[in-house]
């Protein structure tokens, strides 16, 4: 079975991506995302 993201979703993702980019630096987003699995 597929699991495709809806055009709302697509959107959602999208804008949320380019205000955490705009916001903080790659390295940034990294070591939070890496923070929350441990």
């Amino acid at each position: 079975m597929r699991f495709r993201l809806t055009d709302d979703q697509r959107a959602l993702r999208d804008g949320v991506r380019e205000a955490l980019a705009r916001r903080f630096d790659g390295q940034a987003l990294r070591a939070a995302v890496e923070a929350a699995d441990g």
